[in-house]
């Protein structure tokens, strides 16, 4: 199964909340090329990002500040913990996340992440070593300033 098959699966998972804990498999034409979608779970909030772990398992973002580890052929889910404090609110949550290109070897993760900073929010880069379900080693690479000032409304 290529990333691109999965990518589609797990996209149209996330969408598709009237499945609930139905399987549907549909197929389109797009470009070309027929595209499998599936549903490999409806267990996640706002998913905001995800990237394959290897072949069989995804690490995913959510809005409240959770990631994830979905195993794709069971739908088993672990949560990832060791994260940092994460600001959630509006569009503000934890975002993205990618694997080191060479994560079988580094077991590196990248993420972007909202914080309450300097009297107001902002976003931050950080990294960690994933070792099963725990994050470790965790390192802010980057803040942006300035800072977003908290409404007085």
């Amino acid at each position: 199964m290529g990333k691109q098959y999965i990518l589609t699966i797990i996209l149209a998972g996330f969408i598709s909340a009237e499945a609930s804990a139905k399987k549907i498999a549909n197929k389109f034409r797009s470009e070309g090329m027929s595209i499998g979608v599936e549903l490999l779970s409806d267990r996640f909030d706002v998913p905001w990002g995800f990237d394959f772990i290897n072949d069989g398992q995804l690490i995913i973002s959510e809005r409240k500040g959770t990631m994830s580890l979905l195993d794709i052929k069971s739908g088993m889910i672990k949560t990832v913990k060791g994260l940092p404090k994460v600001y959630h609110s509006g569009q503000g949550g934890l975002l993205d996340v990618a694997v080191h290109p060479n994560f079988s070897k580094t077991q590196l993760i990248y993420f972007t992440y909202a914080v309450d900073f300097e009297d107001g929010h902002t976003t931050r880069l950080g990294m960690g070593k994933l070792k099963g379900q725990y994050l470790t080693n965790f390192k802010v690479l980057f803040t942006a300033l300035p800072s977003v000032p908290l409404s007085t409304n």
